[in-house]
């Protein structure tokens, strides 16, 4: 048969990527807890997919440092340490901050009206406490996405996971995880003012927050 000249392309997708996606998504969520072993059948059972993708899949996790490969003892979900929540978290403020003070004077009114919404989504107790660690990378990804610079995407694709992760199993136990509501309202009126300067002083102060709060944790747990 004669092949049509103006076929739309078609986006194939690998069985790997989607055994991927779904047990990335388990693990951020904590559907996979830290700490669950992880084992084959029963991984190929839930993933419905056979022994090859799911071990590339976990093959890819494991170099992301979210699984564990231990010798002689099988594959667990790698178990969450505040110390290196706290190390993530510094790493997204150095970044975020900066984007934020540059970004933010150029924002259109499009941009202004879906990070203020996305901020209002913070907002407890109207908003879901399980989401709220996915909106807030949600926020900062509409900044880092304005600001486009592709090796900082790349480093925000790394680190966002974990974040994310470790941000929800952290604030499931303990309220000094979530933005409050004067950290909200002072990011939410820099961005309608179009202030960076403002913008990263609260995304500053709320980063600091939490990160002081979490090394101190994290010492009391070692004393």
């Amino acid at each position: 048969m004669p092949v049509p000249k103006n076929s739309a392309p078609t986006t194939r997708v690998l069985l790997r990527d989607v055994v991927f996606d779904r047990l990335l998504d388990a693990i951020v969520r904590g559907e996979l807890a830290p700490g669950e072993t992880l084992r084959d059948n029963e991984m190929e059972a839930w993933a419905g997919a056979s022994r090859t993708p799911v071990r590339e899949a976990i093959d890819r996790l494991a170099s992301m440092g979210l699984v564990e490969v231990l010798p002689q003892k099988g594959t667990r979900v790698a178990p969450i340490e505040a110390a290196a929540f706290a190390d993530r978290l510094e790493t997204l403020w150095a970044i975020s901050e900066g984007v934020a003070e540059d970004v933010v004077p150029l924002l259109t009114d499009d941009d202004v009206a879906l990070l203020t919404t996305t901020i209002a989504r913070l907002h407890r107790p109207d908003g879901d406490q399980a989401d709220i660690p996915a909106v807030t990378s949600d926020l900062f990804a509409v900044l880092l996405n304005t600001w486009a610079n592709t090796y900082v995407l790349k480093i925000y694709d790394t680190v966002i996971p974990h974040l994310r992760r470790e941000a929800t199993a952290l604030a499931a136990k303990d309220d000094a995880y979530f933005m409050t509501s004067s950290e909200l309202d002072g990011l939410a009126g820099a961005i309608r003012n179009r202030d960076g300067e403002a913008a990263a002083a609260s995304i500053r102060h709320h980063c600091e927050r939490v990160v002081t709060h979490t090394r101190q944790q994290a010492s009391l747990v070692k004393e």
